[in-house]
């Protein structure tokens, strides 16, 4: 099957959409999920029947996440254009800006305006899971999961990704909050579940 890029597509999300993250705070939240769920990276493994998975880094695919994701996951495939180079699969692609031309060091920019036709990469996968659901259709966006802090998934195994810090805060954390004020901005809701170190509201399902 030959992806489509989303931007060129009609695709629109339903008006709610829960963002499932790996982040060891959400697990107690997962049976208070919506219905309509995009995972991200790891979380794909979590077993409440995602509708989406999406993944942004290409090199995802040396974790030892990836494949089994993979190979089990029968919902739609949200793939950057770099990944599905590499591995194929996607229902749908994404283009993301050049890391080059981001501002250094990721996370510290703010987001400003939507690029056309791309997503920018600073602030993280759970970030562009909100930028992707917002700029097509929902008017709700939950997290769950997206702790933003320490590098612990909700397994207990710690991620091996550089760019994250093992012990703290994410430097991505400027931006994401920025990103959240377009996200309002736009008439969205956007809120968490479980605790996060994002300025939104935590909230009860």
């Amino acid at each position: 099957m030959v992806p489509v890029d989303i931007f060129t597509s009609n695709y629109c999300f339903p008006s709610r959409v829960d963002i499932l993250a790996p982040g060891p705070n959400g697990k107690a939240h997962w049976p208070r999920l919506g219905s309509y769920v995009m995972a991200v990276n790891k979380a794909g493994m979590i077993p409440v029947d995602p509708d989406a998975w999406l993944v942004s880094d290409w090199w995802a695919i040396k974790t030892p996440w990836f494949s089994p994701i993979e190979n089990m996951f029968d919902g739609l495939k949200l793939f950057s254009v770099g990944l599905h180079k590499i591995r194929g699969g996607a229902d749908y692609t994404f283009k993301l800006l050049d890391g080059r031309q981001c501002v250094k060091p990721f996370g510290t920019a703010p987001y400003g305006e939507p690029l056309e036709g791309m997503l920018r990469p600073d602030g993280s996968v759970a970030a562009s899971a909100v930028e992707l659901a917002a700029r097509f259709g929902a008017r709700e966006i939950v997290l769950c999961g997206v702790d933003m802090y320490g590098g612990t998934y909700y397994d207990g195994t710690i991620s091996k990704a550089v760019d994250c810090d093992h012990k703290g805060p994410w430097a991505y954390i400027p931006y994401f909050n920025s990103l959240v004020e377009w996200v309002r901005g736009q008439g969205v809701d956007i809120w968490s579940m479980s605790k996060t170190a994002l300025e939104v509201d935590v909230r009860e399902p």
